[in-house]
C-alpha cells in the first residue's frame, strides 16, 4: 500500500509550492488603484489572512500518513484571529480511498482518528500547530498456523499521541486552503487488546509461547504505525 505513496508527496510538494506563491504578499507591487488616498480599502496587503477576524471553518484533509491515506479526515474548525482551532475526525467505515489496496495490505480492517489541534499565525499564512490525537486500528481475522498449532484472533490496537510542527494556511471570500508541513508525533499512551477465536499450540505442542510471541511482535509492529509522525497534510474547505 505504501510502495505507491511517492505521487502523493509530489503532489504534496506542487499544493504547497502553489500555496506559497498565492500567499506570498502583492503589496509591494505599484497598482493603478492603490492609491491610499482615492481608496484606502484598495490599498490594504492583498496578502492578509482575511477580510475578517473569525469564523467557522468545514472541510476535507489529506496527509502522508497511515491513518490519513485511506481515511481523510473531515475538519471542523473556528478561526478567531490569529487562532485557529477544532477537531479532525476520520473513519474508514464512514468514509474511505483506496479500499482495495487497504484490504490487500492490511485484510479486513478499521483504522479512525480523532484529533483536537490548535493552530497558531506567526504571519500572514505562516503558523505554528499542535495536535492531540487519539489513533485506533482495528484487526480481524489474524492467523498464525504452523504444524506445531494454530490460531485465530482480532487485534484492537489504539495509540494517543501530540503532534507538533509548522505548516502554511489561507483564506479567500468563502474557502480556506492548508498544509501542515510536519507534524512531529509524542506519544503518550498505547493499548493493545487481542480477542481470540481458537488456539490449538497449548493442546498439540503443549505450549503456546511461540504464538504469544508472534501475537507480541505485531502488536508492537501496528502500534509503532500508528505512532509515527505524519507529513503534507493537506486541509481544504469552506468558512462563513
Amino acid at each position: 500500500m505504501f510502495r505507491n505513496t511517492s505521487w502523493l508527496l509530489t503532489g504534496a510538494l506542487i499544493l504547497l509550492s502553489t500555496l506559497l506563491s498565492l500567499t506570498t504578499p502583492l503589496s509591494a507591487q505599484t497598482l493603478p488603484w492603490d492609491d491610499p488616498y482615492l481608496d484606502p480599502e484598495g490599498a490594504k496587503p492583498l496578502g492578509g489572512r482575511a477580510d475578517k477576524d473569525s469564523g467557522l471553518l468545514l472541510g476535507f484533509g489529506y496527509g502522508l500518513h497511515p491513518m490519513y491515506v485511506p481515511a481523510p479526515p473531515l475538519v471542523l474548525g473556528w478561526y478567531q484571529d490569529p487562532v485557529v482551532f477544532g477537531v479532525e475526525s476520520s473513519d474508514t467505515d464512514q468514509f474511505q480511498v483506496l479500499t482495495k489496496e487497504r484490504l490487500e495490505a492490511f485484510g479486513t480492517s478499521r483504522f479512525r482518528n480523532t484529533a483536537l489541534f490548535g493552530k497558531y499565525f506567526l504571519g500572514s499564512s505562516l503558523l505554528a500547530m499542535v495536535t492531540l490525537e487519539e489513533r485506533r486500528m482495528d484487526l480481524w481475522d489474524r492467523t498464525f498456523n504452523r504444524t506445531q498449532g494454530s490460531a485465530s484472533f482480532d487485534q484492537h490496537l489504539k495509540a494517543t499521541v501530540a503532534t507538533g510542527g509548522l505548516g502554511f494556511m489561507s483564506f479567500s471570500n468563502y474557502s480556506f486552503f492548508g498544509v501542515d508541513v510536519l507534524r512531529y508525533a509524542v506519544p503518550l499512551s498505547e493499548s493493545a487488546e487481542v480477542v481470540e477465536h481458537y488456539e490449538t499450540w497449548t493442546l498439540i505442542s503443549g505450549t503456546r509461547e511461540e504464538l504469544d510471541q508472534n501475537i507480541a511482535k505485531r502488536n508492537e509492529t501496528w502500534l509503532d504505525l500508528l505512532k509515527v509522525s505524519s507529513g503534507f497534510v493537506i486541509y481544504w474547505g469552506f468558512w462563513f
